[in-house]
C-alpha cells in the first residue's frame, strides 16, 4: 500500500495520504454523499478561482487514486480560517527540524537543502537540530528491515520535545515508518493542531524497491523529499488534503500518484497559506526560483519562472 497519513482533530483515529496527519475526523459535512456529488462541489469552487493553466484542475478520482480511495471532504479558504489553524506568534517565530536516527553524509547534506526549501516555501526561520536515536520501542521488522510506528516518533519524541518557540517540529528519518496494524508504511504523517510531523526518506531511493539507481537518484530523491516535507509541514499548519487543483497538498496513494503531484501550492493552498503567514507572494516566489536554480531542479524552475512572468 502507497499511503501516508493525515492526522485531523486531537484523537486517534488515522486517515491516510502522502503528507499526513493525524488526529480523528474531519467535520461530517457531506459524509453520506457521493464521490461525484463532492466532486461537483470542489469543481463549483475551484471555479471561482480565475487560475492560469499553471494550475492544472485535478482529475476527477478512479482506479487507486487517493480521493476514489478516501472519503476527503474539502476545506474551503473561508473554512479554513474559521478553523483556528496553528499559526506563528510572537512566541512561536520558527519551523524546526529534528532528524530522528542515522544519516548519510549526503543525506546530511540534503537536510540542509531541506531545511534551506521550507525556509523559503513557509517564509519564515527554520532551524535543523541535531539528530537523536531512533525509538527503542514501537517497531517491527520486515523483510526490507525495521519500521517504526509513526506515533512512537511523533508522540513518542516529538511531542516530548517540542520546544516553546516552535510553531511546527517535524522529524525527519531514514528509517522507514506506518501508521499501525493493516498499513505497510507511510511517507509521513502529521498532526494538524498538535504542531508536529514526521517524513521518512527510506522509500524515495529506487534502490530501496529493487531498481538500479539512476544518474539523477539525488535530484529525484531531493525533490520527493522537499515535497513531502513542505507538504506535512501543510498539514502541521493545519492544511487538509486539497481537493481542488494539482497542489503539492493533494493525497496520493502511490509513490507515481506522489511524483505527479506538483512540489507548488494551487491557489486554493496558497491563500490559504498567505493568510496565515501573511508573506508577500512575489517575494517567495522570486526566491523559491533562486533556490530551484541553485540545486539544478529545472522542471520546478521553469514553472516558477513562467508564473512570475504572469503576475509581475
Amino acid at each position: 500500500m502507497w499511503r501516508t497519513m493525515i492526522v485531523l482533530l486531537a484523537a486517534a483515529a488515522l486517515a491516510a495520504g502522502c503528507g499526513s496527519e493525524a488526529e480523528g475526523r474531519p467535520k461530517k459535512r457531506g459524509e453520506g454523499d457521493t464521490l461525484k456529488a463532492r466532486w461537483e462541489r470542489w469543481q463549483k469552487y475551484a471555479k471561482t478561482y480565475k487560475a492560469s493553466d499553471l494550475f492544472p484542475p485535478l482529475r476527477y478520482p478512479r482506479g487507486s487514486d487517493w480521493l476514489a480511495a478516501h472519503h476527503e471532504p474539502g476545506r474551503t479558504f473561508e473554512e479554513y480560517v474559521k478553523s483556528g489553524p496553528v499559526r506563528l506568534t510572537q512566541e512561536r517565530r520558527r519551523i524546526v527540524i529534528q532528524p530522528v536516527g542515522p544519516f548519510t553524509a549526503k543525506q546530511k547534506a540534503m537536510l540542509g537543502a531541506m531545511r534551506e526549501h521550507l525556509a523559503v516555501y513557509f517564509q519564515c526561520p527554520v532551524d535543523l537540530f541535531p539528530g537523536v536515536p531512533l525509538p527503542k520501542k514501537g517497531f517491527r521488522r520486515r523483510a526490507t528491515g525495521p519500521q517504526y510506528l509513526t506515533k512512537s516518533i511523533t508522540d513518542g519524541i516529538l511531542l516530548k520535545k517540542l520546544p516553546d518557540d516552535a510553531a511546527v517540529y517535524v522529524g525527519v528519518t531514514c528509517a522507514d515508518i506506518y501508521p499501525g496494524p493493516g498499513w505497510n508504511f507511510v511517507f509521513g504523517e502529521a498532526y494538524l493542531h498538535r504542531r508536529v510531523a514526521v517524513q521518512s526518506l527510506a522509500r524515495y531511493y529506487p534502490s530501496f524497491w529493487g531498481d538500479r539507481a539512476p544518474k539523477d537518484e539525488e535530484t529525484i530523491v531531493l525533490r520527493r523529499a522537499l515535497q513531502t516535507l513542505a507538504h506535512e509541514t501543510g498539514h502541521a499548519f493545519s492544511l487538509y488534503h486539497c481537493t481542488y487543483f494539482q497542489c503539492n497538498m493533494n493525497g496520493s496513494n502511490s509513490l507515481p500518484e506522489s511524483d505527479r503531484r506538483h512540489i507548488h501550492l494551487c491557489p486554493v493552498c496558497l491563500k490559504k497559506l498567505g493568510w496565515n503567514r501573511g508573506f508577500d507572494r512575489k517575494k517567495r516566489y522570486r526566491e523559491l526560483l533562486a533556490f530551484y536554480k541553485k540545486h539544478r531542479l529545472a522542471p520546478e524552475a521553469k514553472w516558477m519562472t513562467r508564473r512570475l512572468k504572469e503576475i509581475d
